[in-house]
């Protein structure tokens, strides 16, 4: 009887072993987030005939249910050289790939991002921190990135996994500011002052300073107006295109505007105060600065300061109104409550005359009389290049050399002439000077007032209720 035919009890008292399904030596398992796939080899008992293969991994896999991801190498090195009792990984799936978000290049400087130059002996800049960035108009002020778009994928078991796209970028478009049309650059649509709000660019063609002009901002240099709610510290700067509004107190330092200019609290000036005006100047007290001021000046009072202004300087309706001290060049009037004091403190008033000659009719002669010059040179050029010394007066070179001469003889007398005329206006030319001096209080022997070169003469130590002017040649002084 052959060993398949005897009882079971007997096969295995003769040491037979049944063999178990080879597939119960295999294990097939996946990661949590069907990812990856690993494969298990259980170590067989001595008496279990098992010998890995290919075909017999891949049937396990199957039957797992996996279809996508297998790496056959894989599983073709791990059943050439079985390792028992450790997972072993044999493929992977694609997981989905999320899309970049889009992002935004500033071609200007963030606010956190200023900071002072510092030199090679470690001296801090202040004044110059750039702190106030200008742009003009079309000048690029950032680039604006599209998001990327996000790639599927698919776990061990065939299901797709979707990617997620990238999100847009917020938009910096602010006030004053434009998008090209698709929407990549933004450029400002004015010059102005570059203004950050969150991620937003601002161009604001009024630039407004919450604080003082000092170490914190540096220089102020803008081509707009200008607001500042603080003070101006000394040695500083704001120079502003436009007008100029200063809530606080201007110290020694340099204010220039093609606009207007208001000092709210007052100018206490000092050694290289400077302050320049190409509109009106207001301000309630002006100590010890330089003022130039195409338009009028209106304070309560003027102290020891060099003034210049094209049109009319009031210090009388409010507070003191006083002007003692300096020097004050006006073409138009001066109006004040006391002018100078007591002791007799130097305080110069010079008013600028008018020229009265015919200037425009001066400016047209002589500019004939150039053009006339000019042709006259040109025509003796034209007679020294045909000059022949042997050519008779009735040769054709001749007749043509002596045409010429007749017209530079007819220019030159018409020189003579332009010269004479010009010389007559000359004579005529003179000096008005509209502008006067009217002191409603008390005018003190201290004070010198000039028109041109011509000093007016006190006759007494003081002048009330006065008016100081020009007519005809002559200093007139009225009561008022």
């Amino acid at each position: 009887m052959s060993d398949n035919n005897l009882p079971k009890e007997q096969v295995e008292a003769q040491g037979a072993v049944e063999q178990k399904d080879p597939h119960e030596f295999v294990e097939v398992e996946t990661s949590p987030d069907a990812m990856k796939l690993f494969v298990k080899f259980i170590k067989p008992p001595k008496e279990q005939n098992f010998t890995p293969t290919k075909e017999l991994v891949m049937e396990c896999i199957e039957k797992a249910q996996v279809v996508y991801g297998i790496n056959e190498e894989l599983v073709e090195k791990l059943v050439a050289r079985p390792i028992y009792n450790i997972k072993i990984q044999v493929g992977e799936a694609d997981p989905p790939k999320d899309g970049v978000d889009g992002f935004v290049d500033f071609y200007v400087v963030r606010d956190n991002e200023y900071k002072p130059e510092i030199d090679m002996d470690e001296n801090i800049d202040f004044k110059n921190l750039a702190y106030f960035q200008m742009v003009t108009k079309g000048q690029m002020l950032a680039a604006i990135h599209a998001p990327e778009q996000g790639a599927n994928g698919k776990d061990l078991f065939g299901n797709e996994l979707p990617g997620k796209d990238g999100k847009e970028a917020k938009s910096p478009e602010g006030k004053n500011t434009e998008l090209n049309e698709d929407g990549t650059m933004l450029y400002s649509s004015c010059d102005g002052i570059v203004n950050f709000q969150g991620d937003k660019i601002n161009i604001n063609d009024a630039m407004h300073l919450a604080g003082n002009v000092d170490n914190k901002t540096g220089n102020i240099n803008f081509s707009g107006d200008v607001i500042v709610e603080g003070d101006v510290a000394e040695g500083y700067e704001v120079v502003a295109g436009g007008s100029i509004i200063i809530k606080g107190v201007v110290e020694s330092c340099k204010i220039e505007a093609g606009g207007d200019v208001q000092i709210v609290k007052g100018v206490n000036g000092g050694e290289g105060s400077y302050i320049k005006v190409g509109g009106d100047l207001r301000s309630p007290y002006i100590e010890h600065a330089k003022v130039d001021v195409v338009g009028d000046i209106t304070a309560e009072s003027i102290i020891e300061s060099e003034v210049t202004c094209e049109g009319d300087i009031d210090i009388s309706n409010s507070g003191k109104g006083v002007l003692v001290g300096g020097n004050v060049n006006i073409k138009g009037n001066l109006v004040v409550k006391t002018l100078g004091n007591d002791n007799e403190r130097v305080t110069n008033i010079r008013v600028v005359g008018v020229e009265t000659g015919i200037q425009d009719e001066i400016t047209s002669l002589a500019v004939e009389k150039e053009t006339a010059l000019k042709n006259i040179e040109k025509l003796k050029s034209a007679r020294r290049k045909i000059f022949d010394p042997m050519a008779d007066e009735d040769s054709p070179v001749g007749m043509q050399i002596k045409q010429i001469d007749t017209q530079v003889n007819m220019l030159l007398d018409n020189v003579d002439e332009l010269s004479k005329k010009i010389t007559e206006l000359k004579d005529k030319w003179s000096y008005e000077y509209n502008g006067s001096i009217v002191c409603k209080g008390k005018m003190f022997y201290g004070t010198r007032i000039y028109f041109g070169e011509e000093r007016y003469q006190f006759t007494t130590e003081s002048l009330d209720h006065c008016r100081i002017y020009w007519e005809e040649g002559n200093i007139i002084n009225v009561n008022l």
